[in-house]
């Protein structure tokens, strides 16, 4: 017998995709957004948080990416 998946088998997985493709489309957001604000910033400590920010969004912009089996070039 050949067993093949009904969409019901694959709601979970179409699920968990939807809400990371999501969840990836927000941060890579607040990156841009936080990218604009910090060309126009002066202040150093605002700059050093603001590039703290990137970094971390950037982090989880990989998990998000690995997850979902997508290779993030920018």
């Amino acid at each position: 017998k050949i067993f093949t998946r009904k969409e019901n088998d694959r709601i979970s997985y179409m699920a968990r995709n939807a809400v990371y493709s999501y969840k990836l489309k927000k941060v890579m957001q607040l990156i841009y957004k936080i990218q604009d604000q910090l060309k126009t910033e002066t202040n150093e400590e605002m700059i050093h948080f603001f590039l703290d920010q990137i970094t971390m969004l950037n982090e989880i912009k990989k998990l998000l990416s690995a997850e979902l089996g997508r290779v993030m070039i920018k």
